[in-house]
């Protein structure tokens, strides 16, 4: 089995490397509920208790490793490929990770207090995702919140604010990148917009969607080079909820990127006349609970790459839509209309009256391997890893991947609604392949 290193030349640094798990190993993140779903939803998993926790279903010498500063470099089997990125003397490859909406509603905040310490953590939600997150080079996701602080009052839907611990969460759960371009960002208004880009900023997370009102001069969107590829990240939303309107228009151009064919025609073009080897689209479009893209979604996903978009990762519609390859000039192009929540308290028991609520539960990660080559850089393989939200009588959300259809046979409390998750979500995938 291949061994995986994650490199990056933003983080300048070597991480220790893991050997990849037997599968039966892997079952760690899959015998976790079998174990006791209600007893793992309310486990203590500070540091020590991960480590513990983990020890349980692996050995010691990797138990003992995986530590805050160490677990980014677990790696994991995806559908019997191992996601190792490896540099030959001809080529090089990277592997990139995204997922879609990253929600807090009010109960998703009240669960992850803890009155005794005053403050909140959100790992758990995280803990049996994130080796997943943690394997590819670089992983991105839709946060579709603010972090307006705690003096604003922290709330839920229709107007978000979380606690900064969320950003902690994502960061420990292996993110290197948010947009924060969606139909929320304005929901605490500037203020709220900066503040979360700020502390974003404290922790070394990158994002792009919405800008500082003061940094006129910085670009839309965002680049960074991963093992010697460029990508650039250029995320967009369709509205901000009406809250437009209680902006200048100066103000409003300035805190976040609308969709605007001119705009973004433009952008993308300067972004495929510079050095950027890669162009990467987060699209926040389409419509809540629909689970196939509307045809504006599919007309602008044809011009986005007629521009120079490379891939394009849709978010809002809450449900998963179809994932497919667009070719321009012979190239794979990846698109996915919408990726679905990752995490939310949206579910078939809070949305009753929705008829395709029980769909709001899925997401998926999706997993793609960038090339470079003396040849260019392109779409090399794309693998997805289907996802479901676990919702206890306690009120703890836990992230769960579903690697197969049969991944929670031996668990029949939560079977019925993975197995279903997968064959949802995975019908609509384009097939996992290599170009």
């Amino acid at each position: 089995m291949a061994r995986f290193k994650k490199t990056s030349d933003r983080h300048h640094r070597s991480k220790t490397i893991l050997y990849t798990l037997l599968s039966i190993g892997l079952c760690f993140s899959i015998n976790i509920i079998a174990v006791s779903h209600l007893d793992f939803a309310n486990q203590d998993f500070s540091d020590d208790a991960v480590t513990q926790w983990l020890s349980q279903y692996m050995p010691p010498s990797y138990a003992t490793v995986l530590s805050d500063s160490l677990i980014r470099t677990d790696p994991r089997l995806v559908d019997n490929t191992t996601l190792a990125a490896s540099r030959r003397d001809d080529r090089t490859d990277i592997w990139l990770a995204a997922t879609g909406d990253i929600m807090f509603h009010s109960p998703q905040v009240k669960a992850a207090y803890s009155s005794a310490a005053d403050t909140y953590d959100f790992k758990k939600s995280f803990a049996n995702v994130a080796p997943y997150l943690k394997a590819a080079d670089y992983t991105l996701g839709n946060f579709e919140t603010t972090t307006a602080g705690r003096e604003k009052g922290f709330s839920g839907y229709p107007a978000f604010n979380a606690p900064d611990e969320t950003l902690d969460a994502i960061k420990w759960a292996g993110y290197d990148f948010l947009t924060t371009a969606n139909n929320h960002c304005l929901d605490r208004g500037i203020f709220g917009v900066e503040r979360t880009i700020e502390q974003m900023r404290l922790r070394e997370i990158a994002q792009s969607g919405t800008f500082l009102q003061h940094e006129t001069d910085a670009p839309r969107y965002y680049t960074t080079t991963v093992k010697g590829i460029k990508l650039a990240i250029f995320a967009v939303t369709y509205g901000c909820n009406g809250l437009e309107q209680t902006l200048s228009q100066a103000a409003l151009d300035q805190a976040v990127n609308l969709i605007d064919e001119s705009k973004m025609a433009e952008t993308l073009q300067a972004i495929e006349a510079s050095d950027v080897d890669q162009t990467i689209v987060f699209v926040h479009w389409g419509s809540e609970y629909r689970r196939t893209p509307t045809e504006d979604q599919e007309a602008l996903a044809k011009k986005l790459v007629d521009w120079g978009a490379d891939i394009i990762l849709g978010s809002h519609p809450h449900v998963v839509e179809r994932s497919e390859i667009l070719y321009h000039e012979g190239s794979p192009k990846y698109v996915i209309y919408s990726m679905g929540n990752f995490i939310s308290n949206q579910s078939r028991q809070t949305l009753t009256s929705i008829g395709n609520a029980k769909y709001t539960e899925n997401g998926v990660i999706v997993y793609l391997r960038l090339t470079k080559s003396k040849d260019g850089t392109a779409l090399t393989a794309v693998r997805h890893m289907p996802t479901w939200v676990s919702r206890s009588n306690a009120l703890k959300y836990v992230i769960l991947p579903i690697e197969k259809q049969a991944s929670y046979a031996e668990t029949p409390a939560i079977y019925p609604y993975t197995a279903d998750a997968y064959d949802a979500t995975m019908s609509m995938m384009t097939p996992d392949a290599d170009y």
